[in-house]
């Protein structure tokens, strides 16, 4: 895996859902927030800095700047068009654009160029989910996991999906395997439990997963709701 981290990531609803913009994964090389003046003052001196149009537009893209942001990864690109975590940060800076054919493409480019690539895979099937094509974004969310199997957020993306298709056993399957490796996070916890309550077979297991993630978190709204409904407890 190349030598980035992950930023953690909310989807914003696109077609057929919401433009809003949110935060997702981009490959980082170092902290942005604090490299902005030091980025700024090196391409007033060296317009060709490649990294330092790499971390500005981090910053830029944090600072809700996406724009300006497009403007350094394109920079980048014009000298090295096969740079992935670039191509991944391009895209990443579109889709929050609504530019989201565009983003595509972009995605497209660099999956071409690095099919494992973990934060492609996983741009790219946030991307088809918000393009309302949740059943393509599926193979995508399984190559990240590949990359990166403790992702805990792609199982997320993964499983939602899976759920939103009417997958449920699929959906099941996923969650179950993110439980064997966080049996303590509410999220997963109330996922695998509605999803099991969906399904219908294994009505006690549900209700005490549901639980599980109350005694956890008693705050989680989800969680709360759909203990409520549990046949288990109303029985």
């Amino acid at each position: 895996r190349r030598a980035s981290r992950s930023v953690p990531a909310a989807h914003p609803g696109t077609s057929p859902r919401s433009h809003s913009p949110g935060p997702r994964r981009l490959c980082r090389r170092q902290t942005a927030p604090s490299l902005r003046p030091l980025a700024t003052a090196a391409l007033r001196l060296v317009p060709d800095y490649l990294d330092a149009h790499y971390n500005l537009g981090i910053t830029l893209y944090e600072l809700g700047k996406h724009e300006e942001a497009i403007g350094h990864y394109r920079q980048i690109l014009a000298r090295e068009p096969g740079n992935v975590d670039a191509l991944n940060n391009l895209g990443v800076a579109l889709h929050a654009s609504a530019r989201l054919d565009e983003a595509l493409g972009v995605f497209t480019a660099a999956l071409k160029i690095s099919p494992g690539d973990m934060q492609a895979n996983w741009n790219m099937g946030d991307l088809l989910v918000d393009l309302g094509r949740s059943r393509e974004a599926v193979s995508y969310y399984a190559s990240a996991l590949k990359s990166r199997p403790d992702c805990l957020a792609v199982y997320h993306s993964l499983g939602k999906a899976l759920m939103e298709q009417g997958e449920t056993d699929k959906a099941i399957a996923v969650y179950e395997k993110a439980f064997r490796i966080y049996p303590d996070d509410a999220d997963i916890l109330c996922s695998f439990g509605v999803a099991l309550m969906v399904q219908g077979k294994r009505p006690e297991e549900a209700c005490a997963l549901l639980s599980r993630a109350l005694r956890i978190d008693p705050c989680h709204v989800k969680a709360r709701q759909a203990y409520q409904e549990c046949p288990e407890r109303i029985n």
